[in-house]
């Protein structure tokens, strides 16, 4: 459904379209997209799926509201015929990305922003963080806490080409050292386990698998090799040049490369491809395994997102933090056990749960 917001007219309702109808709502549903800006926004839906569209207000009249430092109702600022002519033009746009793509994937994705948009700002105590982090602290905590409240990460879904996050404002926990953490009270840190190896198996319908590492050891190597060495393998296997060595070669085998790559290639289309999620990836000439890379990594950050709203829906927690295939979080009341996330299309896949 297409939301646009209250503060557009003078009333308290939104209005809602779907479906050729009309309807007015005092709430927001989270599979819904919305025809204002950020991250929920009808113009961050069609940049995922590599549709065209426009914002709700023209640049000129976004100048000329700031040049009077007011924010009207813009149906009454720019006038109703106007405005219903720039909200059918977003109907237009919401019609085309929802006519041409797979709804279910459409809801997932909005699901997605809607829990990007809910996270909440991080009770934070310095006194928990090792001394030795002050630089650290300095560059990536002081400048966002107030009153022992550290703001919340403002993130991006679309800067990157894989889609994974992006930080554009707020403190930026993609980077900061790890042992800032510890600031955050009482909390925890939910991970998925070897997410990019298991969504491959999955999307080849095979099984995912808790600890894929300890598997390949005894299941191929007969437990004759460490498990660094494994590690190293597999990721030659996977994202290497394809000239890795013999255990590399045994490793892709088991995992099917070949077999993907040549599926992946047949899907490829004006030098884009769509990952599992129906996510738009530019290639930009990318083949081999560079193009499995690109498609695993993106497939795997949206199957992340989607689990952690999920999680969301199923435990009883205050989400701050989405670090790449891990969250950052509070329990709110029981810490309810989980060993696996469903990430949507009928997929789920292991994590482990740690206090920080």
């Amino acid at each position: 459904m297409l939301v646009i917001k209250s503060k557009n007219f003078v009333t308290s309702s939104h209005l809602v379209y779907g479906l050729g109808q009309y309807s007015w709502s005092s709430t927001i549903e989270d599979d819904c997209v919305t025809a204002d800006d950020g991250i929920r926004s009808l113009s961050e839906m069609c940049k995922i799926f590599g549709n065209t569209c426009e914002p709700l207000i023209p640049e000129n009249y976004m100048e000329s509201s700031k040049i009077l430092g007011v924010s009207p109702p813009w149906s009454l600022y720019i006038g109703n015929q106007k405005f219903q002519d720039l909200v059918n033009k977003q109907i237009g746009f919401y019609d085309e990305l929802t006519n041409v793509h797979d709804g279910r994937l459409i809801s997932i994705h909005a699901k997605i922003n809607y829990f990007i948009d809910s996270l909440k700002p991080a009770v934070y105590n310095l006194d928990l963080v090792d001394s030795n982090l002050e630089k650290h602290i300095n560059s990536h905590i002081r400048p966002h806490l107030w009153d022992g409240q550290l703001s919340k990460p403002m993130y991006l879904r679309t800067k990157t080409k894989t889609g994974r996050l992006s930080v554009i404002g707020g403190p930026n926990v993609l980077t900061m050292h790890s042992g800032l953490r510890k600031g955050l009270e009482d909390g925890y840190s939910i991970d998925f386990v070897s997410i990019e190896p298991n969504v491959l198996l999955v999307s080849q319908g095979r099984e995912p698998r808790t600890d894929i590492y300890d598997v390949l050891q005894r299941d191929i190597f007969d437990n004759k090799i460490s498990r660094a060495k494994v590690k190293i393998a597999t990721m030659a296997a996977l994202y290497g040049s394809g000239r890795g060595d013999k255990f590399a070669k045994m490793i892709e085998d088991y995992f099917k490369v070949s077999e993907k790559i040549k599926e992946l290639e047949c899907l490829t289309e004006n030098d884009c491809i769509r990952n599992m999620f129906g996510r738009l990836v530019n290639l930009n000439g990318a083949t081999g395994k560079h193009l499995l890379a690109l498609w695993l990594q993106s497939s795997a950050a949206d199957a992340a997102l989607y689990g952690f709203y999920n999680f969301s829906k199923l435990v009883d927690i205050v989400p701050h933090w989405i670090i790449h295939d891990g969250l950052i979080f509070i329990y709110k009341q029981n810490k309810t056990p989980v060993d696996a996330l469903d990430v949507g299309l009928q997929f789920k896949l292991p994590v482990k749960v740690e206090k920080l």
